[in-house]
């Protein structure tokens, strides 16, 4: 049974629009909020789900940091 849970990090980052990643960071970067969201991420990576392992690291790599 596949228990794994998407991260709030996670889904703002599948959320965002297709070319917007440039500007989200930018933005995050503004509003000083872009440390905990990457933490939130960094965090799923060190999970021992596979799931959320693999869905951080595309988030990541979406956003740039790979």
């Amino acid at each position: 049974m596949d228990v794994s849970v998407t991260s709030a990090a996670v889904r703002i980052v599948q959320s965002l629009q297709p070319g917007d990643e440039a500007g989200f960071v930018s933005r995050r970067i503004a509003e000083k909020a872009l440390h905990p969201l990457i933490a939130d991420l960094n965090q799923d990576i060190l999970s021992k789900d596979p799931a959320r392992v693999r869905d951080a690291q595309q988030a990541l790599r979406r956003l740039g940091f790979s």
